[in-house]
């Protein structure tokens, strides 16, 4: 009898432990982007695609957002010249490489007199992700100059704009 009673309270035990829900992934990663400025981390939640319609047609752009109903400000893009390449980093001088970012006041601050670079890690095609991380400084046209450092951003890849 006592090994029935054990039987009985271990089938029951598994029966919940099968039944625990299991939770699905986010098909969106978040965030999209992390970086510091001034010992300030900074989590952008929003992201455009990256696409080559959001730039010129030499190029492949996406930004990432703090807030996507406030992107005219808390912005950073990225351009990369077309094909873009993992085996690659790219940085300050580099044709059809961009980087801007604008505070929360609205102020741009570019790769203008600067140096940053960006390591590209996956590059996936139509459809897939771009990932890569980043850092360097930025000025702005008043030559106000700042650092972005451990900068990290994921972001899909599209052909057509937003």
């Amino acid at each position: 009898m006592r090994i029935f009673v054990l039987f009985t309270i271990s089938l029951i035990l598994l029966s919940f432990i099968s039944c625990k829900k299991k939770e699905t992934p986010s098909a969106e990663p978040l965030p999209y982007a992390t970086f510091s400025i001034k010992g300030v981390k900074h989590i952008y939640n929003s992201s455009s695609k990256f696409s080559k319609n959001s730039c010129t047609s030499s190029a492949y752009c996406g930004e990432f957002y703090y807030d996507s109903d406030l992107q005219e400000t808390n912005l950073i893009k990225f351009s990369f010249p077309d094909p873009p390449s993992t085996a690659h980093i790219y940085q300050s001088g580099d044709a059809g490489f961009e980087v801007y970012y604008l505070n929360d006041l609205g102020v741009r601050y570019d790769m203008t007199n600067s140096s940053v670079q960006v390591m590209l890690s996956v590059w996936e095609g139509q459809g897939g992700w771009a990932k890569a991380t980043f850092s360097g400084w930025l000025r702005s046209g008043a030559h106000d100059s700042l650092e972005i450092i451990n900068g990290y951003f994921q972001g899909r890849i599209v052909t057509t704009a937003k």
